[in-house]
C-alpha cells in the first residue's frame, strides 16, 4: 500500500495489525514518508482512527481485560534476539544492575523512545522511507524485551520484498546490505524450530539447546552491527 502511495490504506493496515501486537503501530512514522521526503499526515490519522475506535469496541465488549497484554508484557523476562537479553548477563561485569532492571521493568518506554528518536531522524533527514521502515522495524524489534524470532518475520518479509524492486540499484543495495542479517534470523529460527522436534524437548532451544539462547543475542547484534 505504500508503495502505491496508498498512506490512508496503510495507516489502517497498520493499526488493524497493532491489534494482534501492539508494537506495529509504532511502524506509522516509519511509512509516512513520500518519494520527496514530505510527511503524510493521513497515515497518522488513518492508524489512529482505526485504532482508537477498534479499542473502543473492544473495550466496551471485554472490559478491561483488553489492556492486559500490557501488564503481561511488562512481567516478560528479556528472551533470545533481544538487545536486553544479552545486556542483562553482561550487566553484572560492569555494575550496571540497576539501569538494565529499569530499562527490562519499563521496556515500553524504551521501545517508544528509540522510535520516536529514529522516527525524528527520518523527518530531519528525509530518509529515503524503503529505508527508514527496513532500519526502524529492525531497531524496535532489537530493543523490545520479547525477542523471539517469529516476531522478526514481517522485517524479514521486507527484506524479500525489496528484492522486488525495479529500479536495480536500490534491489542490490537494499538486499546486499541487510543479506547478513536476514540470513542470520532465517538460521537461528531454522535451528529454534529444530530443537523442537529433535530429542523431544518440552520447549524450544531447551536441555542441550539453552546455550544457545544468551549466545543468540550476541551473534544478532554482531550481524546487525
Amino acid at each position: 500500500m505504500r508503495s502505491q502511495n496508498k498512506f490512508a490504506l496503510a495507516g489502517a493496515a497498520l493499526a488493524l495489525g497493532a491489534l494482534v501486537k501492539f508494537y506495529p503501530i509504532l511502524f506509522v512514522p516509519l511509512f509516512a514518508f513520500s518519494d520527496s521526503g514530505r510527511v503524510q499526515l493521513r497515515i497518522f490519522v488513518t492508524a489512529a482512527m482505526v485504532f482508537l475506535v477498534s479499542m473502543i469496541a473492544a473495550f466496551l465488549l471485554w472490559g478491561a481485560e483488553v489492556f492486559s497484554p500490557f501488564m503481561f508484557a511488562t512481567e516478560r523476562p528479556p528472551k533470545m534476539l533481544s538487545i536486553l537479553r544479552l545486556l542483562e548477563p553482561l550487566s553484572a561485569y560492569f555494575h550496571g544492575e540497576t539501569l538494565i532492571d529499569l530499562l527490562i521493568d519499563h521496556n515500553s518506554i524504551m521501545v517508544v523512545a528509540v522510535a520516536s528518536a529514529f522516527g525524528l531522524y527520518c523527518i530531519l533527514s528525509r530518509l529515503d522511507w524503503r529505508v527508514a521502515a527496513s532500519t526502524g522495524i529492525l531497531l524496535i524489534l532489537m530493543t523490545y524485551k520479547v525477542g523471539h524470532p517469529h516476531f522478526f518475520l514481517p522485517w524479514l518479509a521486507a527484506y524479500a520484498w525489496l528484492g522486488t524492486q525495479s529500479k536495480p540499484e536500490l534491489r542490490k543495495l537494499y538486499t546486499r546490505a541487510f543479506a547478513p542479517l536476514a540470513g542470520f534470523l532465517s538460521g537461528f529460527a531454522m535451528i529454534v524450530l529444530a530443537s523442537g522436534f529433535i530429542g523431544g524437548q518440552p520447549w524450544y532451544l531447551s536441555g542441550p539447546w539453552a546455550i544457545l539462547r544468551p549466545l543468540g543475542a550476541g551473534f544478532f547484534m554482531l550481524f546487525a552491527l
